[in-house]
């Protein structure tokens, strides 16, 4: 493998970004005790995105791009952020040398988001409800989503 410059694969790629998920019971569902035809389910977000993967070694490019995740992530969360150049220079080029940043050029992306979308509005509210009360950050992650999601 040659340093340096991007390494071309022409190789494709399934890259899969999940979102919170939560287990689904059967109690949510305030339906459950009028007909009982209920069953545990899973609610999920997904995207799956396919495409041409390329291997940057490119000392200039992995710089920029650490620089553009901190800075991104910096000025969200800190009223003072820290930059990549704080950091001393002989230190920062040891770390980047350990770095292989990729690239993909997107030829294909599905997403799929199952979040009780073909219940009632009843047990849909129901859902939000049960995941909402837990003390699982995940089922309240899926709760926030669910409430934020437009139903039709």
């Amino acid at each position: 493998m040659t340093f340096g410059k991007p390494v071309v694969m022409n190789q494709v790629v399934l890259l899969i970004f999940h979102g919170p998920n939560s287990y689904i019971s059967p109690n949510f569902y305030p339906s459950k005790k009028s007909t009982g035809k209920v069953v545990p389910t899973w609610n999920y977000a997904v995207v799956h995105v396919k495409g041409q993967i390329t291997f940057r070694h490119e000392k200039e490019w992995l710089l920029q791009l650490l620089e553009n995740l901190s800075d991104f992530h910096e000025k969200k969360s800190q009223a003072n952020p820290w930059a990549v150049s704080d950091a001393p220079q002989e230190f920062t080029d040891r770390l980047v040398d350990a770095v292989v940043g990729i690239e993909v050029k997107i030829e294909d992306i599905v997403g799929n988001f199952k979040l009780s979308q073909n219940k009632s509005n009843e047990d849909y509210a129901g859902v939000i409800t049960g995941l909402a009360s837990s003390d699982d950050e995940l089922d309240i992650s899926v709760a926030k989503q669910m409430k934020g999601s437009l139903r039709r």
